[in-house]
């Protein structure tokens, strides 16, 4: 029988890196409203941090490109 603890790191392994950032801030949150204190990033290994930094890149290379055709409303 698994522990609600090894369910979660399970899950958690599965997303991809920015997923588990959110993650990690939502916990950080809960911490926080609760009074305790988080971890700061600069608390995670430097592998960490650059797995998480090169994510961030990647996400921002958005597939999609737009023109004025998509705009609901058209700005003077």
């Amino acid at each position: 029988m698994t522990t609600l603890a090894e369910r979660l790191l399970q899950r958690f392994q599965t997303l991809p890196l920015d997923a588990q950032a959110e993650v990690v801030d939502f916990v950080e949150f809960l911490l926080a409203r609760r009074g305790q204190p988080a971890s700061p990033v600069s608390d995670w290994d430097e592998e960490d941090q650059a797995a998480l930094a090169q994510q961030v890149l990647d996400s921002d290379d958005d597939p999609v490109t737009y023109d004025e055709r998509d705009l609901r409303e058209r700005w003077a």
